[in-house]
């Protein structure tokens, strides 16, 4: 799965192996279209701050 972040870097490419969830049909339908592990945010270095409630990608921190 290729993703890129437009709010980071508009040329940056990652690319991730998805693991597939299902959803029932009765279920009700999911909050987020993709959720992304601390293992991959990892191995894009990405830094999360909890305490700042930030993310930080390529040096760029936005707000979270």
């Amino acid at each position: 799965m290729k993703v890129v972040f437009p709010e980071f870097s508009s040329s940056k490419v990652v690319h991730f192996k998805p693991g597939v969830v299902t959803v029932p049909k009765l279920a009700p339908p999911p909050v987020y279209h993709l959720i992304i592990g601390i293992k991959s945010l990892a191995k894009i270095g990405a830094i999360l701050n909890f305490a700042g409630y930030s993310l930080t990608i390529n040096s760029i921190e936005l707000p979270v």
